[in-house]
């Protein structure tokens, strides 16, 4: 067994969190929006929505209903999805 059977499997963990994190931010932001607080940079959800692979950015946005006005966000979401989806693990 090599070093590089973990590769997958680190690969897996990376993107579980990152949506984890992802997910996190815009609730974070959805509640800062509502009481006029700190918010997050667009720049920064756009970020971790495109390191995230999108898929749960997209559920977030529509569970916390926040930043679905906002094209970018979809777009960002839908090539990121896209871009996780072409790689594969065969």
């Amino acid at each position: 067994s090599s070093d590089y059977s973990l590769i997958p499997l680190l690969i897996i963990a990376f993107y579980i969190m990152s949506n984890c994190v992802c997910t996190l931010l815009y609730a974070w932001d959805k509640r800062s929006a509502m009481r006029r607080g700190q918010r997050i940079s667009e720049k920064n959800l756009l970020l971790w929505t495109f390191v995230s692979g999108g898929l749960l950015a997209l559920a977030a946005q529509q569970i916390f209903r926040h930043k679905t006005q906002k094209l970018s966000f979809q777009l960002v979401a839908i090539v990121a999805a896209n871009r996780i989806s072409s790689f594969g693990f065969g």
